[in-house]
């Protein structure tokens, strides 16, 4: 698997938002999640392994802020 950079992720955030509107918002809900320490739950109902670790494994909560920092998305504390 690829490692997603925070500069990844920016683009890839608004290159889905003129694609797909909902798909955007629901990766900045887990996003917003994961800056507050969350996990942003499982990948599929059945699985033991969660979004964060799964796909972000090295990134601290301050990676989702910059990223939603730059997105305009950053939610105040």
């Amino acid at each position: 698997m690829q490692y997603k950079t925070i500069e990844y992720m920016i683009d890839h955030a608004g290159n889905l938002l003129a694609r797909d509107p909902q798909m955007y918002q629901q990766l900045i809900r887990s996003f917003q999640t994961m800056s507050q320490g969350g996990d942003a739950g499982q990948t599929e109902a059945w699985s033991m392994y969660t979004m964060r670790g799964e796909y972000y494994p090295n990134w601290s909560d301050d990676d989702f802020i910059q990223v939603l920092s730059a997105l305009g998305e950053l939610v105040p504390a």
